[in-house]
């Protein structure tokens, strides 16, 4: 039985083209429904979304008054027409209308009249649910502490803000958010605080109307978010960024609806919101966001998201459009293990929604700022005690860098939300050695945010400062690094002397030499301008730039430092089960053989050039380390792994498949080049982070066993002259797989994987945009399981099973099913997202498969719904029609649920309870 090209889930949900004003999109099939509203009886709630036609950049307009007020023109007009024949219809009722998005939300009566009735009307492009299935914030944002009422830690200014270099702002440039205005759009307020100073005040319903009400927020999150924003020193310690700004909060909805968040977000720009800081997320409907982040954002507003973290980054923190921030700690370490990682836009998002601008690739979060350990303000309610705590998450990062948005907005009023995104990136900070980090990268993004490099940028640097660096002895340092706090940085010539460009009035000057410790000075006009390093030399060595990591068979290597004061180094070669041969490299130091092992002289020079000769036929991992020398004193420096091997990197049947895939560098194409492999399941370290283990549902994999695990972006395929198949036998624990994938980005194809008694075939943990293909998967209880997955695509596979083909459990969501054989299994493709008395969002689109003695083709668990091409729902379970269009999806989030999926604790109370 065939089942022919679905219309799939993403064409209504992702598409975000609709009326987006600011960004050009493709076309996305018309008059698309959320199966959950077919599903669904009585009275139903549903969001239209307006074909948008042709717009102006409304963002080149001059004022904020007329770009909103062209986006209202535009969406009354286009929307015109669906009003019209929505107030004719029958049993269809008109709830409200948007402009920030070209949307329209209705009420239908489905005894009277159909969702397929108003996707039929012209100028409807989809229809989607109001609920978001999400909660109101990221679940890390926790309490990490009692309530410590007016004591801290913090030394008159809390860690965070000296951190960013805020004082400096309100000091050197006299800003403190003057004339500006930040939204929180969160949980609520309690105005009472004496850290609170609130402007403007509303509330919105799940169907996005105004409530009549006075501030509040019984959940706490609010509360705290506004006071990192704008707040005081009530606690001793000041709390806030932007003082003197003006505070504007919109609270939304407790359970997660799609139009309270356009309301508030409304709301927002209409009453002239610099910044909206927004610490939540959209789960399911995180395609929808696209058009209407994107139009506040042409309307003049920064829109701020903050990170989810790297498993999974999830809406609004994961367009491209939006300020995405991740946090770190006060030792300017990375929150939990990472905030984010790298977006491969169209294998992550799947849809041709996506605006023509987005890159092919992007890294979230842009920045970071303070989120561990910060103290907040909570409300005095039921819940919590009207005092302060210390919060952790990256929540917290994203009212910070409001603030410092505010603060340049107060400088320079007609920055451009892009300007201003490039002015905080390009002067973010990355911490320790930059050489050791790409930039950006998925821990800190461009770096720490600088809230007074940004503002020496927006206010513009107008004089030059000169001088010299000196040693204790009073000689020049060539080389040294000179930077202003207000963001220049320059290095010394050969004479010592630097030149800085900055803004009137005092500088602080930092200056850092390889081999001395850094030394800072305040600079007024007409100071003398010589800066002398006073620490001992001693020995030092700093990367020269970003080192390569990988190197062909018969190549040269070279990686170059800045060094000083040594007179010796001494290459190490650290433990690696996949070491290169000491014999197969050969190493030379400035040009002259040298032995691994044994010192080098080096005669004080200031620069070091280490060539590694790699013979022809080397495979494996080369990691070094550097000591260097000056009589008693060393400095070590340990360098990534260097990955030895050709590209592609071709196994061969005598050769160990794992092996290649350890020792392959990112990105690298492994192909399997034999006919058959034996390959012994077995325990294996997870590559997921220890973080992880706390919550049960991640405890189940601890101890998952596998004949090879795929842990890196690679692409693990058969060869040109190929047909390779991996037979999987033993294991003992009670998850085995053949394969198990464990990254994001991978591609598995043109594989046969026999993996007879084991749970699956092939399992998908934790890994984002993966992509299996051309797959012969059998043997195994499954074919292919897929857990806390996003966009897996299974394509052009011929599966079997003793009882399930293909099954998406816990958070595998934007899935993909197709052109596949499914033959002799109890299920075909099974959707859970329950797992004990949770559940969580499973969604997928399966179409253009054939079934082949299957007892049931397509089934869930939860509320599923499998929709039809006349857009009538079927019954989950049994035959599907033949040369039916069938589209998955599995919505079943609860807050609670996704609180404890995504961090190992699950929720904990955000303040102390009374």
């Amino acid at each position: 039985m065939d089942e022919t090209t679905a219309v799939g889930r993403r064409a209504f949900l992702s598409a975000a083209a609709g009326a987006a004003t600011v960004a050009g999109c493709a076309e996305v099939s018309q008059g698309a429904v959320d199966p959950e509203l077919v599903e669904r009886a009585g009275r139903v709630e549903g969001i239209i979304r307006v074909e948008a036609g042709t717009a102006d950049d409304v963002s080149e307009l001059p004022s904020r008054n007329e770009r909103v007020g062209a986006l209202r023109r535009h969406a009354t007009r286009t929307q015109q027409r669906v009003v019209d024949s929505v107030k004719r219809t029958p049993g269809v009722e008109l709830r409200r209308q948007f402009w920030v998005a070209n949307a329209v939300l209705v009420t239908v009566d489905t005894e009277v009249a159909s969702f397929a009735d108003i996707a039929a009307i012209d100028g409807v492009d989809r229809i989607h649910r109001t609920a978001t299935g999400a909660d109101r914030r990221p679940p890390d944002l926790d309490a990490t502490g009692e309530s410590v009422a007016q004591t801290t830690q913090d030394d008159g200014v809390s860690y965070g803000l000296e951190m960013m270099n805020v004082p400096a702002v309100w000091e050197r440039f006299g800003s403190r958010g003057e004339g500006t205005r930040i939204a929180i759009v969160d949980t609520g307020i309690d105005a009472s605080h004496p850290d609170i100073d609130l402007t403007a005040w509303a509330e919105f319903d799940a169907e996005g109307q105004r409530v009549d009400s006075e501030p509040h927020d019984p959940d706490g999150h609010g509360t705290g978010m506004s006071s990192l924003a704008t707040g005081g020193d009530a606690s001793g310690t000041q709390i806030g960024v932007a003082p003197e700004a003006e505070l504007l909060v919109a609270k939304q909805a407790p359970d997660g609806r799609f139009a309270s968040t356009l309301a508030a977000l409304e709301w927002a720009v209409e009453n002239g919101a610099d910044v909206v800081s927004m610490s939540f997320e959209f789960g399911p409907l995180e395609h929808e966001a696209i058009e209407p982040f994107a139009n506040a954002i042409a309307a003049g507003t920064v829109v701020v998201a903050g990170a989810v973290g790297p498993q999974l980054y999830l809406s609004p923190g994961s367009l491209y459009s939006t300020f995405t921030t991740g946090a770190v700690d006060s030792e300017r370490q990375p929150y939990q293990n990472g905030n984010g990682g790298e977006i491969r836009t169209d294998r992550y998002w799947r849809s041709d929604a996506v605006p023509d601008e987005w890159p092919d690739r992007y890294v979230v979060p842009d920045a970071t700022a303070p989120g561990v350990d910060v103290l907040t303000a909570v409300p005095d309610n039921d819940e919590f005690d009207g005092g302060h705590l210390r919060t952790d998450g990256t929540s917290n990062s994203a009212p910070h860098v409001s603030g410092v948005i505010a603060l340049l907005r107060s400088l320079d009023g007609d920055r451009s939300p892009a300007e201003l995104g490039r002015i905080l990136r390009e002067t973010a900070e990355q911490p320790g050695d930059p050489s050791e980090h790409p930039d950006p990268n998925g821990d800190f993004g461009h770096g720490i945010v600088d809230a007074a490099a940004a503002a020496g940028e927006v206010a513009g640097r107008d004089r030059t400062l000169s001088g010299t660096v000196t040693d204790p002895d009073g000689v020049p340092v060539a080389g040294a690094t000179v930077s202003a706090v207000t963001g220049a940085t320059t290095r010394t010539d050969e004479q010592g002397r630097y030149t800085l460009s900055v803004p009137d009035g005092e500088e602080t000057v930092t200056a850092d030499a390889v081999g001395y410790d850094p030394v800072t000075r305040r600079l007024a006009p007409g100071d003398g301008r010589e800066i002398g390093l006073q620490s001992e030399r001693r020995p030092d060595v700093r990367r020269a730039g970003r080192l390569p990591t990988h190197v062909a068979p018969g190549d040269t290597l070279a990686l170059e430092f800045e060094v000083a004061h040594a007179g010796y180094v001494t290459i190490l070669a650290r433990e690696s089960p996949f070491l290169v041969p000491a014999s197969a490299v050969s190493v030379r130091v400035n040009g002259e053989p040298a032995t691994v092992e044994e010192p080098t002289e080096i005669a004080d020079e200031a620069t070091l050039r280490i060539e590694l000769d790699v013979d022809e036929g080397a495979r494996g991992i080369v990691p070094l380390q550097l000591s260097l020398a000056d009589g008693e004193r060393n400095a070590d420096i340990e360098l990534a792994p260097i990955h030895v091997h050709e590209r592609p990197l071709r196994v061969s049947a005598d050769e160990d498949i794992q092996r290649a895939i350890d020792i392959a560098a990112p990105e690298t194409t492994v192909e399997l080049a034999g006919d058959r492999w034996e390959v012994a399941v077995s325990d294996f370290e997870s590559p997921l982070p220890d973080s992880r283990f706390g919550n049960p549902i991640f405890d189940q994999t601890r101890d998952d066993q596998a004949g090879l695990v795929v842990d890196k972006p690679i692409r693990l395929v058969a060869a040109d002259d190929s047909d390779p198949t991996l037979v999987a036998s033993g294991g003992s624990g009670d998850r085995t797989f053949g394969l198990q994938v464990a990254s994001h980005f991978a591609t598995v194809r043109g594989i046969q994987v026999v993996a007879e008694g084991a749970t699956a075939a092939v399992s998908v943990l934790d890994g984002d945009g993966v992509h299996l293909r051309n797959l012969d998967l059998s043997g195994g209880t499954n074919g292919v399981y897929s857990q806390f997955t996003k966009s897996l695509v299974v394509e052009e596979c011929r599966i079997s099973a003793t009882e399930t083909a293909v099954e998406f459990r816990e958070l595998s969501v934007n899935g993909l099913v197709s052109d596949s054989t499914i033959r002799d299994a109890q299920q075909g493709v099974y959707l859970s997202g329950r797992t004990g008395d949770r559940l969580f969002d499973v969604d997928v689109t399966v179409t253009g498969n054939t079934f082949e003695s299957v007892g049931t083709p397509i089934d869930s668990e939860g509320t599923a719904t499998i929709t039809g091409g006349d857009g009538e729902p079927r019954q989950t379970g049994g035959e599907p029609p033949a040369n039916s269009m069938l589209d998955l999806v599995l919505y079943a989030a609860t807050a609670g649920a996704v609180g404890a999926l995504f961090y190992p604790y699950g929720r904990r109370r955000l303040g102390a309870r009374r």
